[in-house]
């Protein structure tokens, strides 16, 4: 179908894939979309919203109101499926596998496995050039007094599988006044980020928190 003739519901999330393929995080259709070419395909998702399980190709998986969408450099894709409360990842094997949430809603498992750790209603993703993949989780948003936001680095695990860490306080730009109620996009500087850091085989969850 041409993309520009495709109905979407409240698109929330966009990033661009391998070869310039678009990828829109189509909501409440409960769908992630492929455009390419000026042609828009269902990526992944039944397009009815339910909890799907792990295991199976996308378009087979079940997605319940995702908002977000990331991809990295090696073309694997990161669904942020908000009301199930996790981030699925889509391998170029086909499969889709959860790498973040456990799909209960909170803020439990920080410095654990990101698999079984909580998270509330994650809104969005990046990925950054070593590969560690940033969640804003949206319902454990915190007001930060002052302008002061605390940020924690991890360096990718080491063969020991030890995390390496240093801690920066950095400014915002305006007083807290400002800040959203809420995390809907994400930003090194977002009131609260999950980072998920390692590799396949052991992912931690890391928190930033206000100060």
């Amino acid at each position: 179908m041409a993309a520009t003739s495709a109905e979407l519901n409240s698109p929330m999330g966009v990033a661009v894939g391998l070869a310039g393929a678009i990828f829109i995080a189509d909501t409440f259709n409960h769908r992630i979309r492929r455009v390419s070419g000026g042609s828009i395909a269902t990526f992944a998702g039944t397009g009815i919203s339910g909890t799907g399980a792990e295991g199976l190709s996308p378009q087979q998986t079940q997605l319940r109101g995702p908002r977000g969408v990331c991809a990295d450099l090696g073309g694997t894709l990161y669904i942020v499926d908000t009301s199930n409360h996790r981030v699925l990842r889509a391998g170029l094997d086909g499969v889709v596998q959860t790498v973040a949430g456990n799909g209960a809603p909170g803020d439990a498992g920080d410095g654990g496995l990101a698999r079984l750790a909580q998270l509330n209603q994650p809104s969005a993703c990046t990925v950054d050039s070593l590969g560690s993949l940033f969640i804003a989780d949206t319902r454990l948003h915190r007001r930060l007094p002052g302008q002061l936001v605390h940020r924690r680095h991890l360096q990718p695990s080491d063969p020991q599988g030890e995390q390496r860490r240093d801690h920066q306080h950095g400014r915002r730009h305006g007083p807290c006044r400002q800040c959203p109620g809420r995390n809907r996009g994400h930003g090194f500087s977002t009131q609260r980020a999950a980072r998920r850091s390692g590799g396949r085989q052991r992912q931690s969850l890391h928190r930033g928190h206000g100060q």
